[in-house]
């Protein structure tokens, strides 16, 4: 029986329609990558010619290895160093000593042995001088740099004006719990930045006349075939910006660690833009009640809130005569009658206030 022949145009036409699918996909894995992130790193110093662990040495490890049981180390580079004194040769060897012995300890106490390289560079990576013992001392010494394994992506985006649409140049800094990257746009606003995949990351995006952006997002695979637009508000005299992401302390006027990024870009945010001007609103929760009295705990720690804002900015060298304050407590709740957490939150809050310099 004779088979039926297909029509070597079919042939090629179904051939070129799956070059056509997988195009994207080849292009788009070749973007993926593992990556090994730097975490820390740690330092032990040795006496003169010696390359044995002491017991304070072993109480370090021992430390050490908690560290990366807890924090999901994937490798370890053990970087071995050695002072001057001896020949290139010696110093070459006692450093590889001084390595593996670093090495076999760690794997005697539970470190893979699989995750740790060992380098002994002699005394060629001097960190301090070889001519007086402190600097020696400083020489003679093993760091530990620690690593964590991810999948990097590049996440290609544009920024744009929210009021116009147009591009506009303007830096943008990714990061994470473990990893940070920064980039600027082009001339048409694109950008292609390093990014952990599967992992929520916060894009900082600051640009000149225009309200910096704290944007937290998941980065999936499929916000990596997209792409992103991110829209900046223009900062013109009269437009209010709420600080998002900027916790307190309760009943406190201190900060959280978590909003301390969100005060440096404010900073940033002044420092690029000299001419303009800025009244911090400090705002508190205290729902179903009457309006606090300005002589009021509850007035004084909103003005004290704004206060932690108003002296960051002016220690790190913004002009006092540009910013403003005011305290409002519970006046201008955006739930004047929360009774859930998720509303509350909503009425703590720090908001600023575009000002115009030339008419303030």
């Amino acid at each position: 029986m004779l088979k039926k022949q297909i029509p070597l145009a079919n042939i090629c036409s179904v051939f070129l329609f799956c070059a056509f699918l997988l195009t994207p996909c080849v292009n788009y894995c070749q973007q993926i990558k593992d990556s090994l992130i730097f975490k820390k790193n740690i330092s032990i110093y040795f006496d003169t010619d010696s390359f044995n662990i002491t017991p304070l040495q072993a109480d370090t490890f021992i430390s050490v290895f908690s560290i990366i049981k807890e924090e999901g180390m994937d490798r370890l580079i053990i970087e071995a160093h050695t002072d001057s004194i001896g020949s290139l040769k010696y110093n070459k060897r006692l450093s590889e000593r001084r390595g593996q012995s670093t090495y076999a300890f760690l794997n005697k106490i539970g470190v893979h042995a699989d995750s740790m390289n060992i380098l002994g560079f002699g005394e060629l990576q001097p960190l301090m001088s070889n001519g007086t013992e402190i600097g020696r001392s400083k020489n003679r010494r093993v760091n530990i740099g620690f690593f964590i394994s991810k999948k990097l992506g590049l996440l290609s985006g544009r920024v744009v004006s929210d009021s116009t649409g147009l591009p506009i140049p303007a830096i943008i800094v990714l990061r994470s719990r473990d990893f940070r990257d920064s980039v600027s746009t082009d001339s048409n606003g694109k950008f292609i930045i390093n990014t952990p995949i599967n992992e929520v990351v916060v894009l900082e995006v600051t640009a000149k006349d225009h309200f910096f952006i704290n944007k937290p997002m998941k980065i999936t695979h499929g916000v990596l075939k997209n792409g992103i637009v991110l829209k900046m508000p223009r900062a013109v005299s009269g437009k209010k910006f709420e600080l998002e992401s900027f916790y307190f302390v309760g009943n406190k006027p201190e900060l959280l660690p978590k909003s301390i990024p969100v005060l440096h870009r404010l900073y940033e945010f002044m420092k690029l833009n000299s001419k303009i001007c800025i009244r911090i609103d400090g705002h508190i929760n205290m729902p179903n009640q009457a309006p606090a009295d300005q002589n009021s705990w509850h007035w004084k720690l909103s003005d004290d809130r704004t206060k932690t804002v108003y002296n960051f900015l002016v220690e790190n060298g913004i002009d006092e005569r540009r910013i403003k304050r005011k305290a409002f407590a519970n006046w201008e709740m955006v739930y004047p009658k929360a009774t859930s957490e998720i509303f509350m939150k909503k009425n703590r809050r720090v908001e600023i206030l575009i000002l115009d310099c030339t008419t303030e």
